[in-house]
């Protein structure tokens, strides 16, 4: 694909707040880019995108979280948030491992993280 057309695309999706498929295409066509004569192209939010990736790689953030980790995580949030501790409290005993690491913390909310220091202190 033309570097113009996937600039284009990177642009939409961002400004649609299509998050993941940007991401997915950013990662795809990274060295071409962030080059600095394409770079200039993105819109300032696309900009702001590739700098917030670029930071989870630096500090390997990103990576070492898979997919069924990262959906976990949302589903501890959401139950906080709505308040269904049982269940949430239940997968944060499975999955305690996951909990404990730094990476995975940066993925829960304040009410998940507080909740989650009380059930640990708890046990």
């Amino acid at each position: 694909m033309k570097i113009e057309s996937v600039i284009r695309l990177v642009n939409t999706m961002v400004s649609e707040k299509n998050f993941p498929n940007a991401r997915k295409m950013i990662i795809n066509e990274w060295n071409r880019l962030t080059e600095a004569h394409n770079y200039v192209h993105l819109n300032s939010n696309a900009q702001q995108f590739i700098k917030i990736i670029k930071e989870e790689h630096e500090q390997g953030t990103f990576e070492n979280l898979t997919d069924s980790d990262k959906k976990i995580l949302i589903l501890v949030n959401r139950y906080v948030k709505e308040l269904q501790l049982r269940t949430a409290k239940r997968i944060c005993e499975e999955h305690r491992a996951l909990l404990e690491r730094p990476e995975a913390q940066k993925w829960l909310t304040s009410d998940a993280r507080y909740m989650y220091e009380i059930w640990k202190k708890s046990v």
